[in-house]
């Protein structure tokens, strides 16, 4: 099954970007990815604007998808050991 794309305004690419409707996705064309991280001086700054847009966008969904990862992440952990 194809997605139905919705072109959107972008602004950091000056430009437009395709919206997949089935399933929230971006299509990125040649050179926009490499574009949007050149916006970015470090690594470190890169990860807090992703960090912060996630924030505004899942809220308070993405701290509990951390916590239940890092609390299945312990009990796996907890597990090996039981196994050793």
């Amino acid at each position: 099954m194809r997605y139905a794309e919705i072109m959107s305004q972008c602004p950091l690419l000056s430009g437009n970007v395709c919206i997949l409707t089935g399933c929230g996705g971006f299509w990125l064309d040649a050179g926009e990815l490499a574009k949007i991280r050149s916006l970015f001086k470090t690594e470190q700054e890169r990860e807090k604007a992703a960090e912060e847009y996630f924030s505004e966008i899942f809220g308070d969904q993405l701290d509990e998808m951390k916590a239940g990862s890092e609390a299945k992440a312990a009990f796996l952990q907890l597990l090996l050991l039981c196994r050793l």
